[in-house]
């Protein structure tokens, strides 16, 4: 998400669909920090294991870096739409059954973002 949100940032042309990328790009990066911070120390380890290959996202990343303009706001709102349709039930599900009061503030987040 936020490498197609830089893409739109970069590429896009309407300014609504541009503003819209550049608040999902800032909360998702915030998201993905607080989450990495959690990690390293219930794990005692500051890595991260890579994400497993997704041939889907890399072939919709790939297409997305020949587009520009109204075909790329298009082509994101296409795909962010079911991606953050397909966050809220799992951040609705995981809230009440999370054992930290700080990832459970982060599930609210993202199912009232």
């Amino acid at each position: 998400a936020v490498d197609m949100a830089d893409q739109v940032i970069a590429r896009g042309t309407d300014p609504q669909v541009r503003a819209l990328a550049q608040r999902m790009r800032d909360a998702q990066l915030e998201e993905i920090a607080r989450m990495t911070a959690v990690r390293a120390e219930l794990t005692r380890s500051p890595e991260v294991p890579p994400p497993p290959p997704d041939p889907h996202a890399e072939a919709d990343m790939a297409a997305m870096r020949d587009l520009s303009g109204l075909e790329l706001d298009r082509r994101f709102l296409r795909e962010m739409i079911p991606h953050h349709s397909g966050a809220l039930p799992v951040a609705h599900r995981a809230e009440p059954r999370l054992g930290r009061e700080d990832m459970r503030a982060l599930a609210r987040s993202i199912y009232a973002d």
